[in-house]
Order: structure tokens, then C-alpha cells, then sequence
């Protein structure tokens, strides 16, 4: 009722039922529309189960010769990748970034390592102490014949430090850093080199196609941190020729 006001003593409501004849039109099936959005076409992309599970699984057209080299087709024709030269340079990108900004957490040991050295090498140890901090490589305590290492990061194994010293030390000799930034690139240089994927070594094709992937984002993928050739393309046109001789 649009005259009833509630604030007025003894009004009572009274309400008046507007006739609208086309209000039942709205719950009637109007064929015409029905008709119409029934051939309405909308484009859909057709979703496969299997696209997400390659996806997911990071499988690859990848296989391994020999444990040792890691073949797959591209378009202009095949690549062949050297597993143990290709980790080295993607562990050596990793590692120098890290050492350059935040550095790499090192893992307390539960017994230190005491690792037996000569007077010279002592001193390029004595040289290189806070770079070696710097990867997590904590040396506690350096003496006349040897140093103790009380944390090591968690990619470095006990059994591995000692021959990782060692040719940090013979890297160092060969070709003595100029520059604090040097030395740590030296330090990155023999971190991947022990670290990387030993030829022998067995790989998934999940691991194949992490190696391709990570390579590939390298800034320079062509070579090891130490010059090597990481991978080789050989081109249809030369696989032709090899058939055709």
C-alpha cells in the first residue's frame, strides 16, 4: 500500500495486487530461445590427460649412449650433449651466482674433518679461508700441517672435501687468481667439477631432460667452466651425406 505510513497511530495496511498478465512469461519455455542457445558454438580447447603428465613428468625424447653422452632430435637434427662437461657448467653458473650475492649455507658436521696439508698449501688455504666460508666451507682452525673443517654445504660429501681441496689447491698453483672475485670464480670452477655427473653414471630420462633444460638456460651452454665442448650438433644434411658415401 504506497499510502500506509508507519510512524501514523491506527492505519492498517491494505495491499492492492497489481494484475500483470505477462508476469508467468518468465517461467514459460520460449521455444524460439531455446532454439537459440541450443546453436549457440563456442570454441573450446580440447584438454588431454596426456599433456599434463608429460608436463608434469618433464619426459623427453632423450636417450643415453654409453652413460655417457645424451642424444636427442631437434630440427635441424640431432644433438648429442657430454652429461658430466654440460653439469659442470650449469652447477658452475649456480654456484658462482650464489657465491657472488648471499653465499651457500653450510651444514654443521658432527665430528670435524682434520685435512693433513704441506707448508705451501697451508698458506694458499690461509689465502682463501673466507671465500671458502663464503661457499660453506667453515674453516674452524688452520695449523703448520693441516686445517679443520667443521660445516661443509649439503651437496658436498665428507668423502669428497679432501680431493676438492686438493685440486682447489693445484688449480691455484697453475694459475694464481688476481682478484678476490677470482678466487671465487676458481672456487665455483672446482665446486661443479667434483659435483657434476661422472661419466658411468646412469640417468633417468627425467634427469636427461633436466640436463637439457638447465644447459640450454645456461648464459654460455657451448662450453665447461674449464673450455670443454658441452654438446655437438650434427645437422640432417650430414647424416644424409654419411648414407650416401
Amino acid at each position: 500500500d504506497p499510502d500506509f505510513n508507519p510512524f501514523k497511530s491506527n492505519q492498517k495496511a491494505t495491499y492492492h495486487k497489481k494484475e500483470n498478465s505477462n508476469w508467468q512469461s518468465l517461467y514459460v519455455e520460449n521455444k524460439k530461445d531455446i532454439s537459440t542457445i541450443q546453436n549457440i558454438e563456442v570454441e573450446a580447447e580440447i584438454i588431454d590427460n596426456k599433456l599434463f603428465d608429460d608436463a608434469s613428468n618433464n619426459e623427453y625424447n632423450t636417450y643415453q649412449i654409453h652413460q655417457k653422452y645424451i642424444a636427442s632430435s631437434i630440427k635441424s637434427g640431432i644433438v648429442l650433449i657430454d652429461q658430466n662437461f654440460a653439469h659442470q657448467r650449469i652447477l658452475y653458473e649456480e654456484y658462482l651466482a650464489k657465491l657472488t650475492m648471499d653465499g651457500i649455507a653450510g651444514q654443521q658436521l658432527l665430528f670435524p674433518l682434520n685435512i693433513l696439508l704441506n707448508t705451501s698449501d697451508i698458506e694458499i688455504i690461509r689465502g682463501l679461508k673466507s671465500d671458502l666460508n663464503s661457499a660453506g666451507i667453515n674453516i674452524s682452525d688452520i695449523k703448520q700441517d693441516s686445517i679443520i673443517i667443521d660445516a661443509l654445504p649439503i651437496t658436498i660429501s665428507e668423502s669428497h672435501i679432501t680431493s676438492f681441496i686438493e685440486e682447489l689447491i693445484e688449480n691455484f698453483k697453475n694459475e694464481i687468481p688476481e682478484t678476490s672475485l677470482s678466487q671465487i670464480d676458481t672456487i665455483a670452477k672446482c665446486l661443479s667439477v667434483n659435483l657434476a655427473i661422472k661419466p658411468g653414471t646412469k640417468l633417468t630420462n627425467k634427469e636427461q631432460g633436466n640436463i637439457l633444460d638447465e644447459l640450454f638456460c645456461c648464459k654460455e651452454p657451448n662450453f665447461s667452466p674449464f673450455g670443454r665442448t658441452t654438446f655437438i650438433t650434427i645437422t640432417m644434411e650430414e647424416l644424409e651425406d654419411k648414407f650416401n658415401l
